[in-house]
């Protein structure tokens, strides 16, 4: 589960994670990407849930249609096997 808003600060040099798409993109790209490396497993055998709700713990961004695709692209990006998206409404 990459779920954006568990990542507050997280990504070296950047005080704010979740400003912009890129960022949003950023974190599922090299968390993925780490992942990967680290247990050097094959990339098509991940599929990352990502985050598809408001951030209610770190400011209140909404995740709407530009926000999840960043998402989308950095998981296909890092080769993984597609992706889920999560929300409280199972919307």
């Amino acid at each position: 589960m990459l779920y954006l808003f568990g990542v507050k600060s997280q990504i070296p040099g950047r005080k704010s994670p979740m400003a912009t798409n890129k960022d949003d993109y950023d974190i599922i790209y090299l968390t993925l990407e780490t992942c990967i490396r680290r247990t050097d497993a094959n990339s098509k055998k991940i599929r990352p849930w990502l985050q598809a709700l408001r951030d209610d713990a770190f400011g209140g961004k909404t995740f709407g249609p530009n926000e999840v695709d960043a998402q989308i692209r950095g998981a296909y990006d890092a080769e993984s096997d597609g992706w889920i998206l999560w929300n409280r409404h199972n919307r």
